[in-house]
């Protein structure tokens, strides 16, 4: 996944904070564990009840489709039991 900032600064340092997770990692905690498993499963089970955020949501797309949708909880889960035999994107 690429993000890229333009940020036009005049005279002084200016700190930047930027969140960066791996894809896969749906709850944006920094690791990809049972736990994304779990929240892509209620967000596609009850999407108005587990909104994600549009970067949640890119995050989300576990096999690298463009859609989040089942197959994206099948990768997530085939990458946990074998992470050296299933890529993630």
């Amino acid at each position: 996944m690429t993000r890229t900032y333009e940020i036009a600064v005049s005279g002084a340092d200016v700190p930047q904070d930027v969140k960066i997770c791996l894809r896969g990692d749906v709850n944006e905690d920094g690791s990809i564990n049972s736990k994304d498993v779990t929240r892509l499963r209620q967000h596609l089970k009850a999407p108005g009840t587990y909104v994600l955020s549009d970067y949640a949501n890119l995050l989300a797309n576990a096999n690298g489709d463009a859609s989040v949708n089942t197959k994206d909880v099948t990768r997530l889960r085939q990458y946990l039991k074998a992470p050296a035999s299933y890529s993630i994107g």
